[in-house]
């Protein structure tokens, strides 16, 4: 058995990496740029740093990637929680069993505090002290969670 439980939000509780996805192949598509579906999985699970420059790469320089992603930005803004950002099918259940034998968990994630706990709250998970939020873990490496960083701040 183990003591606690550490999860990533995007793609592991909510189903946010699809429309990322299509966010990203969306705005292309309107500046007549292409991405495909198979071109945007090279991204996933890439550091912010990383994922530019394959995007970059992708979209033809700097100057289109720089447009796809104001337009990215453009269309979140305009709905800041969209509703396709559906729980992950057992997430729930996951949860409730890993509370019901005492067990803490945590979430890890890039996204800010506010978000995170609207995000999950809106999905029916309510997050209590046994269930903490590890943000601004990421602060010190470039977009994405480590092992030490996570490690180090779950110590703390």
């Amino acid at each position: 058995m183990f003591t606690a439980a550490i999860f990533d939000m995007d793609g592991l509780l909510i189903d946010s990496e699809r429309a990322f996805m299509e966010a990203w192949i969306g705005a292309a598509r309107r500046l007549s740029l292409a991405l495909s579906p198979e071109d945007y999985a090279a991204v996933i699970g890439l550091t912010d740093a990383e994922s530019d420059a394959v995007l970059s790469e992708l979209l033809g320089g700097a100057t289109a990637f720089a447009a796809v992603r104001a337009e990215v930005h453009h269309y979140w803004a305009a709905r800041p929680d969209p509703a396709e950002f559906a729980l992950m099918p057992g997430a729930h259940e996951v949860l409730s069993a890993l509370r019901e034998a005492g067990v803490p968990c945590a979430v890890a994630s890039s996204t800010g505090a506010a978000d995170v706990r609207a995000r999950l709250h809106e999905r029916g998970l309510r997050w209590t002290p046994q269930r903490r939020l590890l943000i601004d873990v990421l602060a010190t490496t470039d977009g994405h969670v480590t092992g030490a960083a996570l490690v180090e701040r779950c110590r703390e």
